[in-house]
């Protein structure tokens, strides 16, 4: 999560799209503190573009609108909370004395508008669907490859390992990511390879957030020398607490 809060990108997304991503349920390598600072980042660039170059608070919050209630601001240390909001005033004076007292007493007021459940924090999982590799010697003849993926939860997908050639090389690659009909990132790379069987992470342009329950396919074109390839691929994997992706 931190690596797509960080990107140009990022401050270019759709108001939809900040909001699937400010309600999922975990954080990788972030915090709420820095979803709320980026969050912050994003409506700035959103008014930049319309030539408000200075936004005041009350801009920036209405730029924000429902995105700003799914920012778990009690979750927050109290420290962070009053670095955040003591000299801003996107935040009401109610909401705030809401937050504080939920932070300080665990007390929960019935007018208090933010989620107090925790995220759940990760570190960054790649899963493999393959238990070994061979010398497949994987055709890389323009022709495109694809599967079909759906996971348990609401994940945020960053990239695709793709196996690299057998020998030191250099690949076309062109990868999209797609539901339905919608393409919802794409990237055309090359991927330098040193001859090792370990596959070789291509990056999306734009992070995708896969929603649970829904299926999305993965499409991956490769020009350049035969590849490695994996062997007894697997139809489902699972994570260390027990989410599956298939």
């Amino acid at each position: 999560m931190h690596r797509v809060l960080k990107t140009d990108e990022f401050l270019h997304i759709s108001h939809d799209a900040l909001e699937e991503i400010v309600s999922l349920e975990f954080l990788v390598y972030s915090s709420e503190r820095l979803l709320y600072e980026n969050c912050m980042k994003w409506a700035r660039q959103q008014l930049r573009e319309t030539g408000n170059e200075f936004p005041s608070d009350e801009e920036i919050r209405n730029k924000l609108g429902s995105v700003l209630y799914k920012i778990r601001f009690p979750t927050m240390p109290l420290e962070d909370f009053a670095e955040l909001t003591a000299q801003s005033a996107v935040l009401t004076a109610e909401e705030k004395h809401d937050v504080y007292v939920y932070i300080a007493l665990a007390n929960q007021l019935e007018t208090l508008k933010f989620g107090t459940q925790r995220r759940q924090m990760e570190d960054a999982v790649g899963l493999s669907r393959f238990n070994k590799t061979f010398h497949g010697q994987w055709n890389c003849d323009g022709q495109t490859d694809a599967i079909s993926i759906q996971t348990t939860v609401d994940i945020v997908l960053t990239g695709v390992g793709l196996y690299g050639g057998m020998e030191a090389s250099t690949h076309d690659i062109t990868l999209k990511v797609c539901n339905g009909n919608d393409v919802l990132s794409k990237v055309e790379t090359k991927m330098v390879s040193n001859g090792s069987q370990n596959p070789i992470k291509i990056e999306l342009q734009n992070s995708v957030c896969v929603h649970a329950n829904t299926m999305y396919t993965v499409a991956a074109l490769i020009k350049g020398p035969k590849t490695w390839a994996g062997e007894g691929g697997k139809s489902a994997c699972e994570f260390r607490d027990g989410r599956t992706a298939g």
